[in-house]
């Protein structure tokens, strides 16, 4: 009886764990399918700039004041923009059809909310980082638990088992009625190669699992130190891009473009300047992906 209520509370804690794992996919593919479109956003803005100095170079080719490497510049900036935009589309697609996996095709086809505060954290470090609330380690401590159940068992099998049975037999006139009381005492044939072995195994087994228990619990705790650790440095580089670098890639787009309209700087400094800005939108894209992937992980612990 002991043993069957300690079973049913590992598969408690098993199915704890499923739901954590698939909660843990599902903010996966949310957060790529959100970065994803940000990441689309950027480049169509860059897109719809890119045509517009590119019909803007034409027009100065054929009044003669562009050259043909300018009009070549534009026309190979269009095509490197139009193959960031795909490869942006076909990783929002995946990041849609691994949603779609848990939540179907419709609602994985709705707009998105509003992203959640991925910058914070979604608990107290403390808490993080008590590994023993996990419910994977909680679910390792349940299967000792059980195994140690088994071990219980095994060890009672050791000790002769016994019964008794009391009978009141009414016989016919000529016999007399009778009372009978018989004992039954079990014999274990060999307990050294029998009972004994079998209860040294079952020890054997909980003492591997509680060693199994004890290595998660330290995996885990180096895990989530390490995606905090993670989790901080992205936010700290996502923050330097987003206050230092974003700033400074347009003041070098101002720059450029005012050179090149005072006929003192090249097309190409503009375009390479326009593709420094988009980089840097998309490094900042990416950093805050990062955090984002790791403050999912922490958010299903």
């Amino acid at each position: 009886s002991e043993r069957a209520t300690r079973d049913a509370a590992r598969n408690d804690v098993a199915a704890d764990v499923a739901m954590l794992a698939v909660r843990r996919e599902v903010a996966s593919a949310w957060l790529a399918r959100h970065y994803a479109r940000r990441q689309s956003q950027a480049i169509v803005a860059q897109i719809e700039e890119a045509r517009l100095q590119q019909s803007t170079t034409a027009a100065l080719y054929g009044a003669g004041r562009a050259s043909q490497a300018d009009v070549l510049a534009t026309q190979a900036m269009a095509i490197e923009l139009a193959n960031r935009a795909t490869e942006a589309a076909l990783a929002g697609d995946r990041a849609k059809f691994a949603l779609a996996r848990f939540v179907g095709a419709t609602e994985a086809d709705r707009p998105l909310a509003s992203p959640p505060d991925v910058l914070s954290l979604p608990e107290a470090a403390t808490r993080l980082t008590d590994v023993d609330r996990q419910p994977d380690v909680q679910l390792a401590r349940a299967q000792e638990s059980v195994l140690a159940a088994d071990a219980d068992v095994a060890r009672a099998a050791r000790l002769p088992d016994w019964s008794a049975e009391l009978t009141y037999g009414i016989r016919r006139a000529d016999f007399g009625n009778m009372v009978s009381l018989m004992v039954r005492v079990d014999l274990p044939w060999s307990p050294g190669t029998r009972q004994d072995r079998e209860y040294a195994a079952k020890l054997k087994e909980r003492d591997a699992a509680r060693a199994q228990r004890e290595d998660l619990s330290r995996m885990r705790e180096a895990e989530v130190r390490q995606t905090l650790a993670e989790w901080d440095a992205a936010r700290a580089q996502a923050a330097r891009v987003r206050d230092e670098l974003l700033p400074l890639a347009a003041q070098r787009i101002e720059a450029a473009l005012a050179a090149y309209r005072g006929g003192t700087g090249m097309l190409a400094a503009v375009l390479e300047a326009r593709r420094a800005e988009l980089d840097a939108r998309l490094a900042l894209i990416g950093f805050e992906q990062s955090a984002a992937r790791a403050w999912a992980w922490l958010a299903t612990l």
